[in-house]
């Protein structure tokens, strides 16, 4: 899950900084180039148009014209120029199909300052596209968009088949839905909970925890997201391997079949302690750009503030979450509190099992509801 940008995956971005997606061809960077355009009221630059403007001629053209060499020499002064020349109001896409390192570079010094997306797809579409050769492009691709990215995006294939009586249009909705929820996190742009209640506001919240492994199953069923939960739990446990294509894809389905806030919670337990792959994971849910997030309050005082990774960040996508409990913390809400603030009902279907704050590690979603108190975690720490 390493290699790519590190230093700006959590950073406060101007209101009006403009946004890179970047990604295979195919992935439905131009789509979702538009939809942010409309969503955030930007210019959309594409790559390709761009190109043929400077240089009267379509990349394609040129490359077969003049070479690849030739070709990556124009290729890179003309990003340059757009980094250059369009760092505010606009959306990017479409640079960096033929990769290279200074390429590479140039897109790395952009993502120090800038938001750059690397838009996913479903491997099998993207192995249609490349053909019988797809491994190694996959795995140099993915590299390289990786490491000069700061954000993932997964986009949903809208699969449909003969008895399938969803319009195209309303398919689209569901993907502008959801890539909207993504960038308004990625911008701290507060949305509007119309049909769900703001879990950390509510005296009393009902949420559903989704382990990982149950979004794998066969008897996965989408429509138990949409269950009026006031949020959904993605728990993330250490001893399971996490990759940050599964992690991405997994928060994008549940936005695709839930209006609720999505909180991207890393497990913490006595058998599973390595803290290292601990805050990978959680710059992996930074990158995603979930709606929140949590920490584990048992860490030291120095690794929260460490936590804490972007001085003004107050309304992104760690929005609320951990200001939280550090404000909590810093107000005498200490050790004594926090068997408190956690307390919690676990009721699975069929049966009534109550704990206080045990972990739960069932195979399928849980409804979990909070006692009297802001829900921050659904374990107990200790």
């Amino acid at each position: 899950m390493g290699g790519h940008n590190r230093r700006t995956a959590t950073q406060a971005y101007s209101p009006d900084a403009s946004l890179v997606l970047i990604g295979f061809f195919g992935a439905g960077k131009r789509t979702l180039g538009v939809i942010a355009s409309v969503a955030l009221r930007r210019s959309f630059i594409h790559y390709d148009s761009y190109f043929a403007k400077k240089v009267g001629s379509t990349p394609h053209a040129y490359l077969k014209t003049h070479g690849s060499a030739r070709y990556r020499e124009t290729e890179y002064d003309i990003t340059k120029e757009i980094l250059t020349k369009h760092r505010s109001g606009c959306i990017i896409v479409g640079i960096g199909a033929m990769g290279g390192q200074r390429l590479k570079t140039l897109l790395e010094e952009f993502a120090r300052s800038y938001p750059v997306v690397h838009v996913r797809r479903d491997r099998a579409d993207i192995q249609r596209l490349l053909e019988e050769q797809f491994e190694l492009p996959f795995r140099t691709g993915n590299g390289f968009y990786e490491s000069c990215s700061n954000y993932d995006f997964y986009n949903v294939t809208q699969h449909t088949d003969s008895a399938d009586t969803v319009s195209p249009y309303w398919r689209l909705k569901e993907t502008a839905s959801s890539f909207k929820r993504f960038l308004f996190g990625l911008y701290g742009i507060k949305m509007s909970r119309l049909h769900s209640n703001d879990p950390l506001t509510s005296a009393y919240t009902y949420m559903v925890q989704v382990p990982p492994a149950w979004m794998e199953s066969s008897d996965m069923n989408p429509e138990e997201l949409e269950s009026g939960a006031d949020a959904i739990n993605l728990a993330v446990r250490l001893d399971i391997e996490n990759t940050l294509e599964d992690l991405s894809r997994k928060v994008a389905m549940i936005w695709k079949h839930s209006r609720a806030p999505v909180i991207f919670d890393v497990k913490l337990n006595p058998r599973n302690n390595d803290l290292y792959q601990y805050f990978t994971l959680l710059e992996a849910g930074l990158r995603i750009s979930p709606d929140f997030m949590t920490i584990d309050l048992g860490l030291s005082d120095e690794l929260i503030e460490r936590t804490k990774v972007t001085e003004g960040l107050e309304e992104g996508v760690l929005d609320g979450v951990l200001d939280a409990v550090l404000d909590g913390l810093q107000e005498g809400e200490r050790d004594e509190d926090k068997d408190d603030a956690v307390a919690m009902d676990v009721t699975t279907a069929g049966d009534e099992v109550a704990t206080t704050g045990d972990e739960v590690v069932a195979g399928e979603p849980i409804p979990i509801q909070s006692v009297g108190r802001e829900m921050v975690s659904d374990y107990e720490v200790n």
